[in-house]
């Protein structure tokens, strides 16, 4: 790989730098409303993070001699999703950045368009512009307790980071939540690979106008995940109507973020090791096993503010990854290509006859 592709240190300390067990909420924002209870709990979820970290070694030392064998120098993307069940089950983490750029093709992307990272970060830095008073704004409340966001160097890597994608896309310019995306890549690449990876996911990977000005894309995304619930979750389903709450008042986070402000470090990579491989249908399996996994909380609210507290704190205690990602492949079970396909169909329709509103 090209010089561009060298991470930097982050992604060789255990979660990332985000090693504090109390620092979660540098990815898990506390929501005001809750911040009382969650100060209470702080303890028990520092007991908790630290019991699943002392059983997770083993997890990792499986993990390494899982991939000992396989040539991860000569993979190819059609390699990797041969290996999905390797996949599944976590890339050690020496191995992440490198099988994450195989995974979007990333460094093709480099090497047909060299300079261009350069050019787009000197033409959007030169005048301002309305995507660049947003970036500005969201600088710092990108991972404010991470060591390297404290810092000009990752700011400014943050910041070129979004300004070259939003002069690349100006169809899309900037999003909110885009700084959380940029903010992990940049955590594990140097800023101009991180910047391709970006492009690679929202480009490649992610359906066609998922973060466009009117978001129709990723309102499309959740109506399938509504669908995917009436399916195969009906007690959540008939408990949401009957408190009439929308899932759309997390899911929207949920996608926009990739997950990276629902679930802690570790999960969340586990999740990208999954999604960069495998595709957007691993959003449908994480949002079904979010929602599964917090059934009983649902399901024991009365009414409609207990619903939403209950759907804004999913997600936060989900350390073990292994559990978790078993739940969103084996208990969520079978989510066929063709149903996702007709559901999106189905939902666009629905959706280009409403208000571009969230």
């Amino acid at each position: 790989m090209t010089s561009a592709c060298c991470p930097p240190s982050w992604h060789e300390q255990d979660g990332l730098g985000f090693d504090d067990p109390d620092s979660d909420n540098d990815l898990v924002p506390v929501s005001p409303e809750s911040q009382t209870s969650d100060r209470y709990n702080a303890r028990e979820r520092h007991e908790k993070r630290r019991r699943w970290a002392e059983q997770y070694r083993a997890s990792r030392v499986r993990q390494a001699r899982r991939w000992a064998g396989v040539p991860v120098d000569r993979l190819s993307v059609q390699d990797l999703q041969q290996l999905k069940s390797h996949v599944r089950k976590g890339i050690p983490s020496n191995l992440r950045p490198r099988l994450w750029a195989v995974a979007c093709s990333a460094p093709a992307l480099l090497a047909k368009n060299p300079g261009e990272y350069a050019r787009l970060v000197e033409r959007a830095t030169a005048t301002r512009s309305s995507a660049m008073d947003q970036i500005d704004k969201d600088l710092r409340r990108t991972f404010p307790n991470h060591p390297f966001y404290r810092t000009d160097e990752g700011i400014r890597a943050l910041r070129h980071c979004l300004l070259a994608f939003a002069a690349r896309n100006p169809h899309i310019g900037y999003s909110q939540s885009m700084n959380f995306l940029a903010g992990l890549l940049n955590l594990l690449y140097a800023p101009e690979m991180a910047f391709w990876m970006m492009v690679a996911i929202v480009e490649r990977i992610l359906p066609r106008d998922f973060y466009d000005q009117s978001l129709l894309g990723c309102r499309v995304e959740i109506g399938v995940l509504r669908r995917l619930v009436t399916k195969k979750l009906p007690e959540i389903d008939e408990a949401l109507r009957r408190h009439r709450v929308d899932i759309t008042v997390v899911c929207v986070g949920w996608f926009l973020c990739l997950f990276v402000n629902t679930l802690p470090i570790e999960t969340v990579l586990r999740v990208w090791d999954c999604f960069l491989v495998e595709g957007d249908k691993i959003l449908f399996r994480v949002g079904l096993a979010l929602l599964k996994m917090h059934s009983d909380d649902m399901l024991a609210c009365t009414d409609s503010p207990q619903m939403i507290r209950a759907l804004t704190r999913i997600g936060k205690d989900q350390y073990d990854c292994d559990t978790f990602l078993q739940a969103a492949f084996k208990r969520v079970g079978s989510l066929k290509r063709e149903t996702i396909v007709r559901y999106r169909q189905l939902c666009r329709e629905e959706e280009t006859n409403l208000s571009p509103q969230l």
